[in-house]
């Protein structure tokens, strides 16, 4: 959400992009920006899709005098099983433990998992698909195409109640197929997503119809 990129970058000179487009917002707001850049900040892009970004990112580091010693990677959290209410962090912290080795990991959780990450990143090694625009029920499906592309490894897809109505024939397909795919859904009995853009695009409190979606 706009809201939330504007302080974060609100501070940032420059961007490189490398194989990424313009931080740009998914929607267009009445009275906010499309762009998620402050102003005066520069964007340059490094590479496209098709060109060699390792080598460019080399590169970029060799003519910066950037060291491996430079480094600071990202502070694992400890890993141990839940105690207590279900907090999101708590479900962070079970996922975490139950992740197995190799697995495959299909994030469309949204409202429940925007804090996932740090949790997660001490978990057993695996692969991470989260959607890269804004599109809704992306997930079930892709978790059906990891599985059938990767038999031997097991798919966990993570969705809302609500993202996953879009798409909800990919379950079939799981079941029909037998594949190795265990879908976990958080269920607020909401259709959070729809109420943060309604709120974004006319703030005024929604009626009675509207509060139903």
């Amino acid at each position: 959400m706009i809201e939330l990129a504007l302080p974060i970058l609100k501070d940032f000179k420059n961007i490189v992009l490398v194989e990424a487009n313009d931080p740009v917002a998914f929607f267009a707001y009445p009275n906010k920006p499309s762009m998620l850049k402050p102003d005066g900040c520069e964007v340059h892009r490094m590479t496209t899709g098709a060109e060699n970004s390792v080598a460019a990112l080399e590169a970029l580091a060799g003519a910066l005098g950037a060291k491996p010693a430079d480094a600071q990677p990202q502070k694992m959290v400890d890993i141990a099983k839940p105690t207590g209410a279900l907090t999101h962090a708590a479900i962070a912290q079970a996922i975490a433990m139950a992740i197995p080795e190799n697995a495959i990991m299909v994030d469309e959780s949204v409202t429940t998992g925007r804090a996932f990450f740090p949790p997660t990143a001490a978990a057993n090694p695996h692969d991470w698909l989260q959607n890269m625009g804004g599109s809704i029920g992306f997930s079930t499906p892709v978790a059906t195409g990891a599985a059938v592309a990767c038999p031997d490894r097991k798919v966990i897809c993570m969705v809302g109640d609500g993202s996953a109505m879009y798409t909800l024939q990919s379950l079939w397909t799981q079941a029909r197929e037998g594949l190795n795919v265990v879908t976990i859904v958080f269920a607020n009995r909401i259709y959070q997503i729809l109420r943060g853009e309604l709120t974004a695009s006319a703030p005024a409190s929604p009626g009675s119809a509207r509060s139903t979606c």
